[in-house]
């Protein structure tokens, strides 16, 4: 498995472990529509999860272009072009100017956890008060 391959994957693995999903203990919500909606996820002993650390993270071409046609750049989602460094020739963007939350650094760990996570609101509206 190449290097990339390897980290998109560990990359999904830690978000399928952060979200429960990867088949990992149990998962329980109510069965009806009233809320609260209170969701219960937890991983025995044997859970593996890719922790990906903060810092750098290179910018692949296919998703963030070239300084000649650069990509991503979505408000509030993108990398702005100023936050995004190139190499000698200015040629290609190369990584972030700055840390970031996620990096390309992961570091895989065992072990067991339990969390809930609860959803007060039955809808988000633009007046709602609700920031998740």
């Amino acid at each position: 498995m190449s290097m990339q391959t390897r980290r998109s994957f560990l990359g999904l693995v830690a978000s399928a472990s952060a979200l429960g999903l990867a088949g990992c203990g149990s998962r329980t919500a109510p069965d009806d529509a009233r809320y609260p909606k209170e969701v219960t996820v937890s991983g025995g002993d044997d859970t593996l999860a890719a922790w990906v650390l903060p810092g750098k993270r290179r910018l692949d071409e296919a998703i963030f272009g070239t300084p000649a046609q650069p990509k991503g750049l979505e408000e509030d989602i993108g990398v702005p072009l100023d936050a995004r460094e190139t190499n000698a020739d200015g040629t290609e963007f190369t990584q972030t100017a700055m840390p970031t939350p996620f990096s390309d650094e992961i570091r895989e760990i065992t072990g067991s956890f339990e969390y809930t996570v609860t959803d007060t609101v039955p809808y988000d509206t633009p007046d709602s008060d609700d920031t998740g």
